[in-house]
């Protein structure tokens, strides 16, 4: 990791840092530097980073191979932990409602640090209070599982059948998308099986929301990754079964969807294809309130929180955007 030492250290708000932008510098050791920007819309769960010399304008932000954003303080700091394809740098940056801003990074070359000031664009007032979880659950959240022992089957390595992941938040539309997709490829002839995240997963602990108790199941925790790596396994010898005898050409394909599935670094980089549904906070809250009503609470501080801090991709993917209101 890389701290961010931010000042005033101590200094809170009961406030969400919700959109800003921060405009600044890269230098390293070597005397080299540049200009340095970045864009951050945490209700679009989005970061746009932005360097000098090359990578300056609008349209050309440095590629993104990873991001995971986590609230502190309440939500009045955000930490985002960032890997960019272009440049090659690993680094954390730190932003807060006050305006400061801190950051580090590794690339090829040597460590570097980046210094400038946030423009605090929106923020959100706390309407509820902090939920609490229980004391088996906060144990297993200081532990978060980051590793599965699992390596991919032969016919995945050897290209004989092709492993799609379907990541996104919660109600974004994976399910529908995985099912359409394997649909439409077994009306093609070709051998698919489709696995859900859902199946694998078990409630490590809940909070406490006034007088609610709500199941967590937003979060790394909540899922057996040994038992999805071996429903994987199941379904990639089944389709390289049923692939003798389809179509020559037709490579069979184990489609994998979940919220936290580009999470588990092992079954990330076992993807031949990864897609994204980039929605937006209003519109997977307007989704999961119609179809399973959460606490007010749970929903501020945790839902869509645990969304930012894990669900998003960490390898390059493809993004499919989820309109508003549809």
């Amino acid at each position: 990791g890389f701290p961010c030492a931010m000042a005033p250290k101590k200094q809170t708000a009961d406030k969400f840092f919700i959109r800003g932008s921060v405009d600044g510098e890269w230098s390293q050791a070597d005397s080299s530097k540049g200009a340095f920007r970045a864009v951050v819309n945490t209700d679009e769960a989005k970061l746009l980073l932005y360097a000098g010399p090359h990578y300056l304008e609008e349209w050309n932000p440095l590629q993104l191979e990873s991001c995971s954003m986590k609230y502190l303080r309440g939500g009045s700091h955000l930490r985002i932990s960032f890997k960019t394809v272009t440049l090659q740098w690993s680094g954390e940056l730190e932003l807060s409602v006050f305006g400061g801003f801190a950051g580090r990074f590794q690339g090829p070359t040597g460590a570097g640090k980046l210094t400038g000031s946030t423009t605090v664009e929106e923020e959100r007032d706390h309407v509820h209070q902090i939920p609490k979880p229980t004391q088996a659950l906060s144990a297993k959240l200081l532990k978060e599982p980051s590793s599965v022992s699992w390596t991919p089957p032969q016919c995945v390595t050897d290209g004989s059948v092709t492993l799609v992941g379907i990541g996104g938040p919660s109600k974004s539309g994976k399910t529908v998308l995985a099912t359409a997709l394997a649909e439409r490829l077994q009306a093609d002839g070709v051998p698919v099986v489709l696995v859900s995240q859902s199946s694998c997963e078990l409630c490590p602990g809940s909070y406490s929301c006034a007088s609610v108790s709500v199941s967590m199941y937003e979060n790394p925790s909540a899922v057996s990754w040994t038992e999805l790596a071996r429903a994987v396994d199941r379904a990639c010898l089944q389709v390289a079964a049923d692939s003798t005898g389809s179509r020559a050409g037709l490579r069979a394909v184990v489609i994998v969807e979940g919220s936290l599935i580009f999470w588990m670094p092992q079954l990330c980089k076992a993807f031949s294809r990864r897609l994204f549904l980039r929605a937006s906070r209003s519109e997977i809250l307007r989704r999961r309130q119609a179809a399973d009503l959460l606490p007010e609470p749970f929903v501020e501080h945790v839902f869509w929180p645990m969304h930012l801090q894990y669900g998003q991709p960490q390898m390059p993917c493809e993004e499919l955007h989820v309109p508003n209101e549809q």
